[in-house]
């Protein structure tokens, strides 16, 4: 059985602008359009988290780790608008949806809140309906 940053990287890999690729041995997902490849990290070390270790532009010396459903809904997003460009697929929402339930079935990850108000707490969320998710967004920084 494989672990989750192992599933993550396989599905990433399948995507449009990345490609498989092996490094020491190991399974990777190479992004075609900058040369980053992100590595599944040990499931000794990871905890079955999701992590991937990313060598930005191939650089061993650039390396950071990123949480792999964060950086993979980036990327589902990313090739959806692919997609819609290319006439593959009509609707991006459609499309997003879509994958996010794909990768779900691949990875046992669930990469879709349910509701916007999901990070509110929720002695807040009625204030938050009432002025708009935007105001807070913004407030939050995000």
């Amino acid at each position: 059985m494989s672990s989750l940053s192992q599933r993550i990287a396989g599905f990433i890999a399948n995507l449009p602008h990345f490609q498989h690729d092996k490094l020491d041995g190991q399974f990777v997902a190479v992004r075609l359009t900058d040369g980053s490849i992100f590595v599944p990290v040990p499931e000794s070390e990871d905890g079955d988290n999701g992590l991937l270790t990313v060598y930005w532009q191939g650089d061993p010396a650039r390396k950071t780790s990123v949480v792999g459903a964060s950086f993979a809904s980036v990327e589902i997003v990313e090739a959806c608008r692919y997609w819609v460009a290319t006439g593959i697929h009509k609707e991006l929402q459609e499309a997003v949806q879509f994958m996010f339930e794909h990768y779900k079935f691949k990875t046992g990850q669930n990469l879709k809140r349910e509701s916007e108000y999901e990070l509110v707490p929720e002695s807040m969320q009625r204030l938050v309906k009432y002025l708009g998710p935007e105001i807070f967004k913004k407030f939050l920084g995000l």
